[in-house]
């Protein structure tokens, strides 16, 4: 029985997901000057069209909502990949799973912890690279329900060679943006650019031989981001 690559389960679980999301029948909030929000009486009962004026929130309750709380979001990337071992370079392309928990800090901001896997293959050398990272996420209103969204990982790299043995990881940085556009008051859909590279060599034995890895690459992203 063939066995089904990790990334392409990963792949068919996110598309699965974005789907699910987009069609589950979720409350929409009211509109108001403000934008998007429900609007509650003091009993927390929705109030009919028409009704006296009663308080309302001016923000989202989840996303984006200047509270401070927990998050996860789920992607897949699609990446080109480049890498050097010794004095050899290899190229190939991705698609890249990552799973990342957040924490909000204001309406702006949020931290991560990020990991991420590849698995690549050019001519007879492969590379499987496992990443973990951590970084700040800033966020501005684009207007309506969309968002945009730019930050920075620092990570770390561990690396793992069909042809090699004895493997270091090494150090690197990451950048992303994009656009997310709200789902829900706690869903949104994120789509952006990414690109990276190691800071600092690798080691990988090769034949009996150390050489230095490197590796850096450029990729787009898709994921669903939720909070709590």
């Amino acid at each position: 029985m063939r066995r089904i690559p990790v990334q392409q389960l990963f792949a068919m679980g996110i598309f699965c997901l974005v789907a699910i999301v987009a069609l589950l029948p979720l409350r929409q909030a009211r509109a108001a000057e403000l934008g998007r929000f429900p609007v509650n009486d003091k009993s927390g009962k929705d109030v009919p069209p028409g009704a006296a004026p009663v308080e309302i929130e001016h923000a989202y309750r989840g996303a984006i909502s200047g509270e401070m709380g927990p998050g996860i979001d789920i992607g897949l990337g699609w990446n080109a990949m480049r890498w050097k071992v010794g004095g050899e370079s290899y190229r190939d392309q991705a698609f890249t799973p990552q799973a990342s928990v957040f924490y909000s800090i204001g309406k702006h901001f949020d931290f991560r912890a990020t990991g991420r896997y590849y698995q690549m293959k050019d001519d007879e050398f492969g590379l499987k690279v496992g990443r973990l990272g951590v970084g700040p996420r800033g966020w501005l209103g684009l207007g309506e329900d969309f968002f945009g969204y730019a930050g920075v990982l620092f990570n770390y790299y561990y690396f793992y060679c069909d042809e090699g043995s004895h493997e270091q990881g090494t150090i690197g940085l990451s950048g992303e943006a994009g656009v997310a556009y709200l789902i829900s008051d706690y869903v949104l859909l994120l789509v952006g650019v990414q690109a990276e590279t190691t800071v600092a060599d690798g080691k990988v034995d090769i034949n009996d031989q150390t050489e230095n890895l490197t590796m850096n690459g450029v990729g787009l992203n898709l994921g669903v981001m939720i909070t709590f």
